[in-house]
């Protein structure tokens, strides 16, 4: 089953784009004609490095963090209610809501950063990490806002919504090759919290409560930043033409 970022564009290949851009910014970059690569890179690099110092993380090993975070920041858009929304909005050419999904994927990103065991205590950097993903729509719509419509709209994750996930990240993102072996347990971690009525709220709980998740702005600059910039020049979404692209691309 294919499913979507938005319509006509892959999901695993958004996400792919995304993680590649945070990876090497340069790279990913040197055959457009459209942004300024080396301000992207700056951008992106100086942005990694503010996040490295204040968590006290080795600035390499952040970079991959980021560029993981960046990878699953939309894993939630895999729900099968949100794609049976794309695939009728898309055809009938409706307005699509996908609000809420950015709460799934943080739901996701805390599972599975608890079962990596380089990162066992590190509860700031995972509450940033989990700030950055909640907050990369916040400019769109508050995070009540989010939840609201994620609870009256979506009935309940699913087993299948689990697996699409789970599979989804794991076969798409790069920085996440080396860690096949916590795919059962994030599965089972999910499974199980899928059956209780407030995991997306002890979430926002766990984020709040923590003094560090300020840093999630930076995180999710950084999420805003690729997912712009793939979601401008891949798909051609005229409401990415916000601020970021203004500044380091041509429209």
């Amino acid at each position: 089953m294919k499913l979507l970022a938005w319509c006509d564009q892959d999901l695993c290949e958004h996400l792919t784009s995304c993680e590649a851009l945070v990876l090497n910014p340069s790279n990913h970059l040197q055959a457009s004609k459209f942004c300024r690569v080396n301000e992207v890179d700056l951008e992106i690099t100086s942005t990694i490095a503010r996040l490295a110092k204040v968590l006290n993380v080795d600035v390499n090993v952040m970079r991959k963090l980021i560029a993981l975070t960046v990878c699953i920041h939309d894993v939630g858009k895999a729900l099968n209610e949100y794609q049976r929304r794309l695939e009728a909005g898309c055809r009938e050419r409706e307005a699509i809501s996908l609000a809420g999904h950015e709460l799934i994927s943080t739901w996701f990103a805390i599972n599975m950063l608890n079962s990596l065991d380089e990162f066992k205590g590190l509860d700031n950097v995972k509450s940033a990490i989990a700030s950055g993903i909640l907050l990369h729509h916040v400019a769109r719509r508050s995070i009540l806002e989010a939840y609201l419509k994620l609870t009256y709209s979506i009935g309940g994750i699913t087993e299948d919504d689990v697996e699409n996930m789970v599979e989804l990240a794991f076969r798409c993102c790069k920085t996440l090759a080396s860690y096949s072996s916590i795919k059962d347990e994030v599965k089972a971690r999910m499974l199980y919290q899928r059956r209780l009525l407030t995991p997306v709220l002890d979430i926002i709980r766990y984020i709040v409560n923590n003094s560090y998740s300020r840093y999630g702005e930076l995180v999710a600059y950084i999420i805003a930043i690729a997912d712009n910039i793939d979601a401008h020049y891949s798909r051609h979404d005229a409401t990415a033409r916000g601020i970021i692209i203004s500044k380091l691309c041509r429209v």
